[in-house]
């Protein structure tokens, strides 16, 4: 019987759960929008539906919980996927890319209740500043915060650390924003 080299571990869909989030920047502010929920500050996310697209999932979730309508901004970053089109072989190797819509992290937790994983795919997103605010669910109190700010509210240092990376391609990228 062969055996792997690379650790591998199975999850049957009873184990896992796949979550998205996404860090709602408003770009005329260079904002980013927080959510407070039992005292805690933390970032938008929420489980994806059955059916349901990443990026779609992470787009109702921010609706939801904090009343604003956002879009998927174009990066400019690196990753490890390759193009739209894959022309002859195509090494698995980080490559700069341009223009995607791609999620810039993943977080994998581990659940320990039933030997488990939740995914949460992360993605970068900016506030349609011309849309009507809703009120979004109730339990959850919604901030927007300058960059240092909300590195300072967030509760969690793994949520300062998405904000990080998610503001460094924000930054290196948004000549393309304009």
């Amino acid at each position: 019987m062969a055996t792997s080299k690379f650790q591998t571990k199975q999850y049957n869909a009873e184990q896992f759960v796949e979550s998205v989030g996404a860090i709602a920047i408003k770009v005329s502010t260079r904002e980013i929008c927080l959510v407070q929920y039992l005292g805690e500050w933390m970032l938008a996310k929420g489980r994806r539906n059955i059916g349901e697209s990443r990026s779609q999932a992470a787009l109702r979730e921010i609706k939801e919980e904090t009343g604003y309508s956002c879009h998927l901004l174009p990066l400019t970053m690196k990753t490890r996927a390759p193009p739209a089109t894959e022309t002859g072989d195509y090494p698995d190797e980080p490559r700069v890319h341009e223009n995607v819509c791609e999620p810039f992290m993943l977080t994998c937790r581990h659940l320990h209740r039933n030997n488990g994983i939740k995914l949460i795919w992360w993605y970068i997103a900016a506030i349609d500043e011309s849309a009507e605010v809703g009120p979004g669910e109730e339990q959850f109190i919604t901030r927007l915060a300058g960059f240092e700010e909300a590195l300072s509210m967030l509760t969690f240092e793994n949520d300062r650390g998405i904000v990080r990376k998610a503001m460094g391609i924000f930054d290196e990228t948004k000549g393309l924003l304009s």
